[in-house]
């Protein structure tokens, strides 16, 4: 499962990943399932991506503490709403944090913690912003400096091993 805004390139990441899995030819099976606001721009957008070797033939999204991947491409979201809810115990996540790795955790809101520790999650963070920059890759900015969602940025956590 995977959060993002509108406009910041998570589920066009997610329809391209989910596409190149399905279409490749390794054995693997691919669905996706997007939720996200009429007016996108802006809203948060929640990509239901499953991969596996059988052919998938689920027609829901995935439940609350079942996804064995779980990503945040936007740090703020951890305030707004419950990312980890569909994590399962152990599940992997991924979160695009502006903080670094050995300070993220202090930045994380109580109820997130507490649900890492009680699931035994493992926790992996990216600075996407970082690494586009470090790439060379653009990405809009605000007036005040800070960077802006962007599509190119969000492929990295998207991509990331």
């Amino acid at each position: 499962v995977f959060y993002g805004l509108g406009s910041d390139g998570t589920v066009s990441a997610n329809k391209h990943s989910a596409k190149i899995v399905g279409d490749a030819d390794v054995g693997l099976h691919a669905q996706a399932y997007f939720v996200y606001d009429s007016k996108k721009s802006g809203s948060m957008t929640v990509s239901h991506v499953r991969v596996g070797n059988e052919p998938i033939e689920s027609t829901y999204l995935i439940e609350r503490g079942n996804a064995n991947f779980v990503a945040c491409h936007q740090f703020g979201l951890l305030d707004r709403t419950d990312v980890l809810r569909h994590a399962a115990p152990g599940a992997t996540v991924l979160l695009n944090s502006p903080y670094a790795a050995a300070e993220t955790w202090d930045h994380l809101p109580r109820e997130a913690q507490q649900q890492i520790a009680e699931l035994d999650l493992d926790v992996h963070v990216i600075d996407a912003y970082r690494v586009a920059r470090d790439a060379g890759v653009t990405t809009a900015r605000a007036p005040s400096g800070e960077d802006l969602p962007g599509a190119r940025a969000k492929t990295a956590p998207s991509t990331a091993p």
